[in-house]
């Protein structure tokens, strides 16, 4: 039989607005997602939030290969 999930102790699950990261407003019903946090990391509403994006370099080549390793996926 299957378990259900468990939150872990000190977790605590949100409501947050899935375009902006901010906690949603109270009876916001689109673009709703419930987000976990640990203590004391909830978004605030005077939370600065990084665009995608922003601060990125590259040169937008998508098809670049990552650097060497192993050989597999571990």
């Amino acid at each position: 039989p299957a378990i259900p999930f468990r939150i872990p102790p000190g977790i605590r699950l949100v409501r947050v607005d899935a375009q902006t990261g901010l906690p949603a407003l109270i009876g916001q019903t689109e673009d709703v997602i419930w987000e976990s946090f640990k203590p004391g990391t909830v978004p605030k509403e005077d939370t600065e939030i990084i665009s995608a994006g922003q601060g990125m370099s590259g040169n937008g080549d998508a098809t670049q290969q990552p650097f060497g390793g192993t050989g597999g996926l571990y």
